[in-house]
């Protein structure tokens, strides 16, 4: 007796199932690996090699889910810095003054890195050549850079129409100006021993109110 054409389908699906079962097992388990390895050696030391052995697949396997380390490490924090990257654009409160929005926007990402400095260091230094990578894994850091700008935008356009932004302020390029500085800081704070967030947060508000203020003496 021949199986009907709908035990096929049902037999096909079981077996797709089982695959994407075992293809999701085996992400999860190089994602606890990764995670265990880059947190607990850091970056630099890191080897794709060791999360594999720790993962329990082989060496080829890793790379199919990542490119290189680098984009290792971002499929084990992408998860993490897309859901700290939503908080932070619902933080801000565009009917006030930009510093405080600036602050509202950057403070979740403080708190965060303050638990998982590794992908701090690794990712703030990832802006400068997100445009260049291709993987799955390094849109998702390029969207979210291009989101933080477009938020820093937003909260300058607001200040602008309330009139506490000068009209004549190029929303595009003080917004990269105020990232860049943002980076900066962090990346100096994150290399502190001890990352305390409300000395980050105070050291990035001197930094910013500086470049608001000017450096020319009032005539």
């Amino acid at each position: 007796m021949t199986a009907s054409p709908a035990a096929d389908r049902d037999s096909s699906d079981q077996q797709l199932g089982l695959r994407e079962r075992h293809k999701l097992d085996k992400l999860r388990r190089i994602q606890a690996a990764a995670r265990s390895v880059f947190l607990e050696k850091g970056f630099d030391v890191a080897t794709t090699r060791e999360v594999a052995e720790i993962a329990g697949v082989s060496h080829a396997t890793v790379f199919l889910y990542a490119k290189d380390k680098r984009d290792l490490l971002f499929l084990v924090f992408n998860d993490d810095l897309d859901r700290v990257a939503e908080e932070a654009l619902a933080a801000v409160d565009h009917t006030k003054a930009l510093l405080t929005q600036l602050l509202q926007l950057f403070s979740p990402f403080y708190r965060y890195f303050a638990n998982d400095p590794q992908i701090g260091l690794v990712g703030i230094h990832q802006y400068g050549t997100a445009a260049f990578g291709g993987t799955p894994q390094m849109q998702r850091v390029q969207q979210r850079s291009e989101a933080t700008l477009q938020a820093i935008c937003a909260s300058i356009d607001a200040c602008k129409a309330a009139g506490t932004v000068a009209a004549r302020v190029g929303t595009t390029p003080a917004a990269l100006v105020i990232r860049s500085i943002y980076l900066s800081e962090m990346d100096r704070w994150l290399h502190t021993t001890d990352r305390d967030v409300d000395a980050g947060l105070r050291s990035l508000r001197s930094a910013l109110r500086l470049v608001f203020e000017g450096l020319r003496h009032p005539e």
